[in-house]
């Protein structure tokens, strides 16, 4: 079993996590940089800790609460599992970096850019595959950005050297039906941060992209303007995404 959140931060609204987040900093020995900081260079289990302890309006955490459809190799802590054993990669050769958690992928498989089907599969580099089915939905979850992305990086040799992260690492929804998707807020954005911050800190030799404008805009926000930006593969995009994703592969020597 995984260690459980340290703290949770529960809300109303994002401006009231960050009052909470400074009450609670205010107790701590190193003093935050901005309103919501994460200790830097911790250990991924306390990092996954951190990030399970989030909670938001009209945002799920996949790492800190149950889902109705989650099965019983399912549920909050096998996906905090997942996700530690997908960040635990030393010096990875590329990181990117997508918008948000989608329903059908990182909300019940725990990692970005990943559904069921795939963990279930055994196809994921570095995670064990689970013991049975995650949900309780007739078939298990696919999604195409998943399918997409994972057949280009292992096609051009790079996924067991790729990690991923997002900008607003929770599911953000349209309240109140869960099993939607919606780009994050600004405000969402910025509140998430230091938490983008702290995974660019832990692979410092890192290669980065964005996956979309969004991505890319929470990179600018943290002075990392010239990361290149692929195409998302959804709604078409597919071809796009691989023609960048081989031409920065062959900028970056990979």
């Amino acid at each position: 079993m995984g260690q459980e959140p340290d703290v949770t931060i529960v809300a109303k609204s994002s401006s009231a996590v960050c009052m909470q987040w400074r009450t609670t900093c205010r107790h701590s020995q190193t003093p935050p940089r901005n309103d919501w900081e994460v200790p830097r260079k911790m250990t991924i289990e306390r990092f996954v800790g951190r990030v399970a302890a989030v909670r938001l309006p009209g945002v799920f955490n996949p790492w800190g609460q149950r889902a109705p459809h989650d099965a019983a190799a399912g549920g909050p802590a096998a996906r905090r599992r997942y996700l530690r054993a997908h960040l635990s990669i030393v010096d990875p050769a590329l990181l990117i970096v997508g918008e948000a958690p989608g329903y059908r992928g990182c909300r019940y498989s725990g990692i970005p850019f990943t559904d069921e089907r795939k963990l279930l599969a055994g196809a994921v580099p570095r995670v064990a595959p689970p013991s049975g089915r995650l949900t309780t939905f007739p078939l298990s979850l696919t999604e195409l950005t998943a399918t997409i992305m994972w057949k280009a990086l292992f096609d051009f040799g790079v996924a067991e050297r790729t990690v991923f992260w997002s900008a607003f690492p929770w599911h953000p929804f349209r309240s109140p039906e869960q099993h939607t998707n919606r780009r994050p807020t600004v405000q969402e954005l910025e509140l998430a941060l230091p938490f983008l911050e702290e995974t660019l800190a832990r692979y410092p030799n890192t290669h980065v992209a964005t996956l979309g404008r969004v991505a890319e805009w929470s990179l600018r926000r943290l002075g990392r303007a010239t990361s290149p930006v692929l195409r998302h593969p959804a709604n078409g995009g597919a071809t796009a995404f691989r023609t960048g994703l081989h031409r920065l592969l062959r900028d970056y020597g990979l």
